[in-house]
């Protein structure tokens, strides 16, 4: 019987850039940041350096928010589960979205922008 290993994250872009097999994941990942953050510059920065900061990848989120629309739940209150996974409840993946920190000074979700 084999027993499969924990995966183990990467942790900077270049390792995960190896792991995906997108050698250019780390200058894709400037490129965005610098539109996100500087949209009135973009794309008047060709040559950027590659993104070599720390990474955290998480599985999954929950969101809960009020949503005005739907008056039935108490308080209008209303949650959503994002995954990305590489196996949902043993089936296959499922990759809805990605999380950018954009601000390390916030707390949580605060200093994210959803991609």
């Amino acid at each position: 019987m084999i027993i499969p290993q924990a995966h183990s994250h990467a942790k900077t872009s270049a390792a995960l850039a190896i792991e995906l097999g997108i050698t250019s994941l780390p200058s894709l990942i400037s490129c965005f940041l610098v539109e996100q953050l500087h949209p009135e510059s973009w794309p008047a920065h060709s040559c950027l350096p590659p993104f070599t900061g720390h990474i955290k990848i998480f599985n999954s989120a929950a969101a809960m928010f009020v949503a005005q629309s739907n008056q039935s739940s108490i308080g209008s209150m209303h949650c959503e589960h994002i995954c990305v996974v590489p196996s949902w409840w043993r089936g296959s993946a499922c990759y809805d979205c990605v999380f950018v920190s954009t601000d390390n000074t916030q707390e949580g979700m605060l200093g994210m922008e959803v991609a």
